[in-house]
């Protein structure tokens, strides 16, 4: 998990860099693209270093604490995803002329994403609000959100997710990976 961790931690730093070369360059719509697929990379790393954090623990305690931070963390994800690779993120694959060839792996990766979200939203709404947000400022609820957040069935949870996100990644890397040819072939970038 270490290295898988600092592997992460160096794609987020290329990430950033590019972003930030984009921003100079006024390619808006290529940073949209590389902006969702940062975000990708951030949200795997966080989740990485939670898990790794948890099997090194042993105090149930603590373990429940990284549990709903992680509730969290994933309650946030399929709130945030969904819109970093909605219609901003399809126009740019659209002004970029790939949108056809990745058409088809965008809608699948969407469903996916889709598919788990509408599978756990409310259990991680409920923890994410009780337990990581105190939004209530009820013990009681906070508790009960706690003890929702079950270690075994939040880490089962995460290992799902985390497969969405690699699928995420994979076509990230694929739509970048297209967009660079198609700008070199107009010139755009050498």
């Amino acid at each position: 998990m270490l290295r898988r961790s600092r592997d992460l931690a160096l794609s987020t730093g290329h990430f950033l860099r590019t972003i930030d070369a984009l921003r100079l360059q006024g390619q808006q719509d290529v940073e949209t693209i590389w902006n969702a697929a940062c975000h990708v990379n951030v949200i795997d790393l966080d989740i990485t270093a939670f898990l790794y954090f948890h099997t090194t623990i042993e105090d149930v305690l603590v373990q429940r604490t990284v549990t709903r931070a992680l509730a969290t963390l994933i309650y946030e994800a399929i709130e945030d995803l969904p819109a970093l690779f909605g219609k901003p993120f399809k126009h740019a694959c659209e002004i970029a002329g790939v949108y056809q060839e990745v058409e088809s792996e965008y809608k699948t990766s969407k469903k996916k994403l889709g598919e788990f979200s509408s599978q756990h939203h409310s259990f991680l709404k409920n923890i994410r609000v009780n337990a990581g947000a105190h939004r209530d400022h009820d013990v009681v609820k906070f508790i009960e959100a706690v003890v929702q957040a079950d270690p075994g069935k939040m880490i089962n949870l995460a290992s799902e997710f985390m497969a969405i996100l690699l699928d995420l990644g994979r076509f990230s890397s694929t739509v970048m990976d297209k967009v660079n040819e198609a700008y070199r072939q107009k010139g755009v970038i050498p």
